[in-house]
């Protein structure tokens, strides 16, 4: 079962969603995660505040790397970027977490894909076993759609839930080489890229909110990220937010 043309499309629709739902006008202009300007206190001021900006920069970088996926054909090439940029973010959401101390449970519960994002990422970067297999065989959950299709019993399927588990650690690599050394029979499914990215852009916003709602996560933030009179003092030239 081989979509071909849906690969095009479903990485079109996650660029879609990306701009609808990552930028404050749902267009191209202002990201929604500037809005850490007004939350940390900096907006229509002379201070700056680089959290905003450099959250902002990282947004508008990426919209420029989606709009070339859909020009693909295998189906590699566009899904390593796309989650390798995702986790760009995760690993900068992860920074600011972890400085405020934000409980794990709290961010197990609100943040699920961006773990999935993560494991998928230690999956590209560190294939383990999967680098002794043959010729797997690459989908993603866009085009297998709800029914799927039938898998043989000795083939390894490789997906969200499988990469949460062997993708996590080191624990399980000795179970990992046995199923994947020399392994003829493998098949990788990626997550769907759209409901991927709508699960991506609602826990943007939750974090941003979880920054607006706290006001020590905002005092401990600006405290580290503000720079006073940053456009009097360091660049005079430039206009404030």
């Amino acid at each position: 079962m081989h979509f071909r043309s849906e690969r095009l499309t479903a990485f079109r629709k996650a660029h879609e969603i990306f701009r609808r739902e990552l930028y404050q006008d749902g267009g191209r202009s202002v990201p929604i995660l500037s809005a850490l300007h007004e939350a940390l206190g900096t907006l229509g001021t002379t201070s700056h505040n680089c959290l905003g900006c450099n959250f902002g920069n990282l947004t508008d970088s990426f919209d420029q790397v989606l709009s070339s996926l859909n020009g693909h054909t295998d189906i590699n090439a566009p899904y390593f970027t796309y989650i390798l940029w995702l986790y760009l973010y995760v690993e900068r959401y992860d920074q600011v977490m972890n400085y405020l101390q934000v409980p794990a449970g709290y961010r197990q519960r609100h943040f699920r894909s961006f773990q999935r994002i993560r494991r998928w990422a230690n999956f590209i970067k560190h294939p383990k076993s999967f680098l002794f297999s043959h010729h797997a065989r690459y989908f993603h959950g866009g085009e297998v759609g709800d029914e799927g299709f039938v898998i043989e019993d000795d083939t390894v399927q490789i997906n969200s839930d499988f990469v949460n588990v062997y993708y996590a650690g080191g624990k399980k690599n000795n179970n990992l080489a046995a199923m994947l050394n020399n392994a003829t029979k493998v098949l990788v499914i990626y997550p769907d890229p759209e409901a991927l990215m709508e699960n991506f852009a609602a826990e943007t916003k939750a974090f941003v909110r979880l920054i607006e709602m706290n006001e020590v996560y905002r005092e401990e933030l600006a405290r580290i990220t503000t720079t006073p009179d940053y456009f009097q003092e360091v660049h005079p030239d430039d206009d404030s937010e």
